[in-house]
């Protein structure tokens, strides 16, 4: 997904910032999410780590992140984000799952 930021476009970013930033913006982990609000902190946090991994300067706060979302008519930004994130946790669930026993022999075996 991306963003355009003080004249800069940029993709989004998943890392573990993000579970860091948003830990530590509300207290419990990203798994814990359940309200509109957590998403937008979500989000908030996730355009933070994005600047952040990009050396990009970050001077909005939290409350001006959200005006900047409402004065430039990014309402439908939130429903992006949130396909991006359905999207981006479904593939870090198939990156983190065990092999089956199939891939584990295909690894061991050149001929297979």
């Amino acid at each position: 997904m991306k963003i355009t930021y003080n004249g800069k476009t940029v993709d989004l970013h998943w890392s573990y910032r993000v579970h860091f930033l948003f830990e530590n913006a509300t207290g419990y982990s990203i798994d814990k999410i359940k309200t509109t609000n957590d998403m937008n902190i979500l989000f908030y946090c996730v355009f933070l780590a994005t600047l952040q991994y990009n050396k990009i300067e970050n001077t909005l706060s939290y409350f001006d992140f959200m005006n900047w979302v409402d004065d430039n008519g990014n309402d439908k930004i939130f429903i992006q984000f949130n396909e991006w994130f359905l999207k981006t946790m479904t593939q870090q669930d198939e990156l983190s799952k065990e092999p089956d026993e199939n891939d584990k022999k295909a690894d061991l075996d050149p001929n297979a």
